[in-house]
Order: structure tokens, then C-alpha cells, then sequence
């Protein structure tokens, strides 16, 4: 199944705004059963450390087309306008979740430092891991279920092109959290997602392709807080002058 939904830039920063407010409400505290991140719905966006940047992107996956007699780097953007990339974290069990990576990113073939215009475009992400559990000792979500038995695929330039998770000679293929030492991954101070995928068959994977991306914070942060008592500071003092200009 692909996605097809597609929004605006302008719409961006108040869709992220109206999410993150909704979740203020619902979701702060601590952390649900102590993971990093409570089940529920949150916004990705790109990693600062990857490797092909610039353009700085949220999945790599070279070669997803051969258009050069050489090695071919694609990535896609989750942080470009007009792109909406979602996490879904649905708790499915004791300890077990499902983990759905889906929306519409921007990206292509990358020379020199930038998308080549003609091979680049958006793109439909859908992909689904179907059992994640807590990391021993740790509050990061891990997946290490055998290779290729989580699925999805992107449609890029009206292919629609399959995906298939492949684990790390650690044994697990996807993680999404800030590392055994709550330190970030690869030097990014928050929520990170990073794992590794075959594209078009399984058991042909190319390097580099991989998903490198961050999570937007959690709405209970003191920064949205903050924001939200600002906000409200004002409409008050809106109300109290023109409650004295009725009187």
C-alpha cells in the first residue's frame, strides 16, 4: 500500500504546531513503561550526520535506480517542503510493538551536492515493522526479527519499489531511540531511527541504504510548554483589555 497525501509547505509548521499541541495534553509525563517514546503518532525529520549530505536526508538508498556506469547515491528528504514522513508506534502486546514509517518525502538522485532535477521528485514511503521490543536495559524500541520479514515499499518516479529490512552484524535490522547511553545517536542530542534495507529483491543490498533519521521531539517538551503558556499569557491579557474597554 502507498500513501498519496500530500501537503503544502505553508501548512507545515501549523500542522506540526496543532499535533504537537494536541499531544501536550495527552502525552506528557514520563515516558510510557519507561521508553523513550510513549505509543502514538510522531513527526520524522532529517539527520544531521549523514553521510551523503548535503542535501541532509532521512533514508539513502543507492542505486535504487542504475543511471551511471558508477555508484548512484539517492536520498530522500523528510525536512523538504511539501514533505510529511510520520512515525506510528501501536503497542501490540507485552513489550511488543509495531513501528509504521509512512507520508511523502523529497529526494532522487544526488550529484554533486544536490538533486538532479530531472530524477528527483516526491516520493510515497510506506513500510511496516511488525514486532519491536524494548532493548535490554535500555528505553530505545529495537527490531530484531529475521531478515526481510518486515516489509514496505516507496514509489519513486511511478515505480513502486520494494523494501525488505536486512540486521546489522549486531543482529537487528531497526532502533529508534537516543542509545544505551541516552547520549543521541551520532552526535544527534535526541531521538534518532536508523536500520538497513534491500530495495527491489531481497538479499541484494547496496551501500549505503539505510534509514538515518530524527524523531521531533516529544509535545511535552519545556520548549512547547513554554510556547503554549506564551500563547495562552497573551490571549488573557487580549481578554482583560478588552473586558476594560467594555466596562
Amino acid at each position: 500500500m502507498t500513501i498519496r497525501h500530500r501537503v503544502g509547505a505553508s501548512w507545515r509548521p501549523l500542522r506540526l504546531f496543532a499535533a504537537c499541541g494536541l499531544t501536550l495534553f495527552l502525552t506528557a509525563g514520563p515516558a510510557f513503561g519507561g521508553l523513550v517514546l510513549r505509543p502514538g503518532t510522531y513527526v520524522l525529520g532529517d539527520h544531521p550526520d549523514g553521510n551523503a549530505g548535503p542535501p541532509s536526508y532521512g533514508l539513502r538508498l543507492d542505486e535504487l535506480m542504475d543511471i551511471t556506469g558508477g555508484h548512484d547515491v539517492f536520498t530522500f528528504s523528510f525536512d523538504h517542503p511539501g514533505a510529511d514522513m510520520r512515525i506510528d508506534i501501536t503497542e501490540v502486546g507485552t513489550d511488543e510493538y509495531e513501528l509504521h514509517i509512512y507520508g511523502m518525502a523529497f529526494g532522487g538522485l544526488v550529484q554533486n551536492n544536490q538533486y538532479n532535477q530531472a530524477l528527483s521528485g516526491f516520493v510515497d514511503i510506506d513500510f511496516v515493522y511488525m514486532l519491536a521490543h524494548p532493548v535490554g536495559g535500555d528505553d530505545d524500541y529495537i527490531v530484531t526479527t529475521k531478515n526481510f520479514l518486515n516489509t514496505g515499499e516507496i514509489t519513486f518516479m511511478g515505480s513502486m519499489i520494494d523494501l525488505f529490512d536486512r540486521a546489522n552484524s549486531e543482529g537487528y535490522s531497526f532502533r529508534l531511540g537516543d542509545e544505551d547511553d541516552d547520549l543521541g545517536h551520532r552526535g544527534f542530542d535526541g531521538v534518532s531511527g536508523w536500520g538497513w534495507l534491500d530495495h527491489g529483491m531481497e538479499g541484494t543490498h547496496v551501500y549505503a541504504s539505510d534509514w538515518l533519521f530524527t524523531v521531533i521531539p516529544t509535545p511535552g517538551s519545556a520548549a512547547l510548554l513554554s510556547v503554549a503558556l506564551v500563547i495562552g499569557a497573551r490571549r488573557n491579557r487580549r481578554r482583560t483589555v478588552q473586558t476594560r474597554r467594555d466596562r
